[in-house]
């Protein structure tokens, strides 16, 4: 007969047995996967979009504050100082003026470290004066390329705007040789007179 003790050896060593039978012949748990994490890039992309989307196309001029960093800086020229958020409130709500039917496409959106670059069109009726040129009724539709630095998560500095000597001539302008006159933005020294 067996002693008490061997008998719990045996069923120690039975058990200890089993389980590693069992153990090794369960499958393999399954790992859960890290979320894989959104590339700066792509963030700051969609950061971008959405400024666009919100305080561009649709025109939400607080929204503006989301997106920029307190210190922000849009820079239209290199001879100009740069705006602060307040003056591109102020500066998107007269352009918005000049077009009751404003549409913004991004054509190219370009991304590398905290850069964005971003190609667009935009389309509108001239139904504002524009630069001293009275409301057209004209379609008019031109080019803007601009780039932005992201600064944790937000747009730090901007640079580039739309095509302006476009926009003065499809608004009716008529570049002539009279003495230069500075443009509202800045962005060129035109002289203009409409049609």
């Amino acid at each position: 007969m067996f002693h008490n003790r061997s008998f719990i050896v045996l069923v120690a060593l039975a058990l200890l047995v089993t389980g590693t039978i069992v153990l090794a012949c369960a499958p393999a748990p399954t790992p859960i996967p890290a979320p894989t994490p959104v590339p700066a890039t792509e963030a700051n992309k969609a950061l971008v979009r959405r400024y666009y989307d919100q305080f561009v196309q649709a025109g939400n001029l607080n929204a503006l504050d989301g997106f920029v960093t307190p210190n922000y800086k849009r820079y239209l020229s290199p001879a100009a100082a740069p705006l602060n958020a307040a003056a591109q409130k102020q500066r998107m709500a007269g352009l918005r003026a000049v077009s009751s039917d404003f549409k913004l496409t991004i054509d190219h959106l370009i991304a590398e470290g905290d850069l964005v670059a971003i190609g667009s069109t935009y389309r509108g009726t001239y139904t504002g004066a524009f630069m001293g040129i009275p409301p057209s009724g004209k379609q008019g539709t031109f080019a803007s390329f601009e780039i932005t630095r992201i600064e944790n998560g937000k747009i730090a500095e901007h640079w580039g705007g739309p095509d302006m000597m476009d926009m003065v001539l499809q608004a009716g302008g008529v570049v002539s040789a009279a003495p230069l006159r500075v443009c509202e933005n800045n962005l060129h020294n035109v002289a203009f007179r409409h049609r």
